[in-house]
């Protein structure tokens, strides 16, 4: 009786240790402003993204399918494009980005290069995304040349 009674104790602080680990209850709480006669103001943190939410759909598929050859930044130096006979195009540059339409970007990523007489080994994705999906990738792909221009 006495080994079930120490086990079940045992097993009890193992479990309040994992649910509530020390340190956890003495987290810092929100900071609040306040002036004389005012009601007070909670600070909230800064946002860490600028991204519209369909920007941010674009930036997840854009990372899943699309980095390894352009670059995390767009800037076509991605793990795979040392490997390319063709560089991949620098999608962080605004002087290319500025001249090329949405509808162009959405024809180049549907067809692939080899459609456009662009890098044959760029594949075409026609069959892989949807409207929604090759506007929100084309969306998030606008903002790496707006970054650069803006140095951001």
């Amino acid at each position: 009786m006495r080994k079930n009674l120490s086990l079940v104790i045992l097993i009890s602080a193992a479990v309040l240790f994992i649910l509530n680990p020390p340190g956890e209850s003495q987290k810092t709480p929100p900071q609040i402003l306040q002036t004389q006669g005012e009601k007070p103001k909670f600070l909230l943190p800064p946002k860490k993204s600028q991204l519209t939410f369909t920007e941010k759909k674009g930036q997840a598929l854009y990372d899943y399918y699309c980095v390894l050859c352009h670059g995390a930044g767009g800037n076509g130096d991605g793990f795979n494009s040392y490997t390319l006979t063709t560089p991949p195009a620098k999608l962080a540059d605004p002087n290319l980005m500025t001249k090329l339409p949405d509808a162009q970007i959405v024809a180049i990523i549907k067809g692939g290069g080899r459609a456009f007489g662009l890098s044959p080994q760029m594949p075409s994705w026609g069959g892989l995304f949807k409207d929604k999906d090759l506007n929100a990738l084309v969306a998030y792909v606008r903002t790496l040349s707006r970054r650069t221009a803006t140095g951001g």
